[in-house]
């Protein structure tokens, strides 16, 4: 059986899917993480001092599980991609009109690639915001509309292309295929997005140290940000509130801890460097909704001062969501809409190799016939 990896980074573990894709449908086979050993600067430095660590992830898994590897994408993080929105008019390259096929819509998104970015820098993806003819905007490619020219306003993803060839050169090296870079915020949507178009959709992916947020509005990138709240603020101020070590801080929250509420007390005993320690679960689990509330109240309150997030979708992502109850917990406290699909297995990493193999906000729909785009085109005029 062969597989597709998705792969996203973290600051401190590197994250692991192998999907497979068979018939139009995506199935989660495994999941694995590796965790770092020490930081990086960059990604140039982070490929050097970890393919041969993630070349050994994936050989394992693969010899444990009897698959086989086809090809790799990996998320990239902000802090590598560079974006500009952009708008210009393109000529459909003859001086009269006609009508436009899907190849005069990739030939104009080139074009728009060319004149916008300089000639080292690598397009990761072009999201379009709208097209227009002559004053009239469209949200769909206008395929089999009559034009001399389309105006195209875009989103452009970009990061360098000595980048790009330093990870298809390392991957290559062990005789791996990497298919390129996708950007974070995407494989977010994509690790939950289930094919139909919501109108409002709020990706919250919580990390070790930053949680990162996405607003897609009608399917569009309007709004990504990082806020500094992650697994390590909370592992620390437990550490801080027991007297323990960080690393037993964190084996309580990640191994014994829970959002659920009970009524019949555990007592946890755990050893912290030479000595034990005992914890009433109900104290722990205590804590830990305490502060999740506090930080995440934060991060609720800056964003309902720019979006209305009660009428939105929200999906939630990361290790930190999946301890057991989260997702009530949320629902309880917050009472925002979660994503039916709110599951551990629909991961980022998972959905790296989604939008890595469809490419849903950036490809013509091949099963959409000519007639039924200009029908959907033309409906709102007639």
């Amino acid at each position: 059986m062969s597989l597709i990896c998705g792969i996203t980074l973290d600051d401190r573990f590197i994250f692991f899917s192998f999907v497979s894709f068979k018939e139009g449908k995506f199935t989660l086979q495994r999941e694995t993480q590796l965790e770092l050993n020490s930081g990086y600067s960059d990604l140039e430095d982070f490929i050097k001092i970890y393919i041969e660590d993630i070349d050994r992830e994936i050989r394992n898994t693969e010899n444990k599980y009897s698959f086989k590897t086809e090809s790799i994408f990996l998320g990239i993080p902000c802090d590598f991609i560079q974006s500009k929105v952009v708008e210009d008019l393109v000529p459909l390259g003859i001086n009269r009109e006609k009508k436009i096929t899907p190849q005069d819509i990739i030939s104009a998104k080139k074009q728009i690639e060319n004149i916008f970015l300089d000639w080292q820098d690598y397009p990761l993806h072009n999201l379009v915001y709208h097209y227009e003819i002559e004053g009239r905007k469209f949200n769909t490619p206008p395929i089999g509309i009559l034009a001399k020219r389309l105006k195209i306003k875009s989103l452009l993803i970009f990061t360098k292309s000595k980048l790009v060839e330093q990870f298809e050169s390392a991957f290559d090296n062990f005789n791996r295929n990497f298919r390129g870079f996708i950007y974070d915020a995407l494989c977010d949507l994509a690790s939950g997005f289930d094919g139909k178009e919501e109108s409002a959709l709020l990706s919250i992916r919580i990390g070790y140290k930053k949680t990162r947020v996405s607003y897609f509005l009608n399917l569009q990138l309007v709004k990504d940000r990082i806020f500094d709240f992650g697994e390590e603020e909370i592992i620390r101020n437990l550490s801080k509130e027991l007297s323990v070590s960080e690393d037993t801080a964190y084996r309580l929250i990640f191994y014994y801890s829970s959002f659920r509420n009970i009524f019949s007390s555990k007592e946890i005993n755990i050893k912290d460097g030479d000595k034990y320690i005992n914890l009433a679960s109900y104290s722990l689990n205590n804590f830990l909704k305490e502060k999740t509330k506090e930080s995440l109240e934060k991060i609720i309150f800056d964003l309902k001062q720019e979006i209305e997030i009660s009428a939105l979708t929200v999906n939630f992502l990361g290790r930190f969501t999946n301890i057991d109850g989260f997702s009530d917990f949320i629902k309880d406290t917050f009472s925002l809409n979660l994503k039916s699909s709110f599951n551990k297995s629909f991961s980022p990493s998972f959905g790296c190799v989604r939008y890595g193999v469809t490419r849903f906000l950036e490809t013509l729909p091949r099963s959409t016939s000519l007639i039924r785009n200009i029908f959907k085109i033309y409906k709102d005029y007639f």
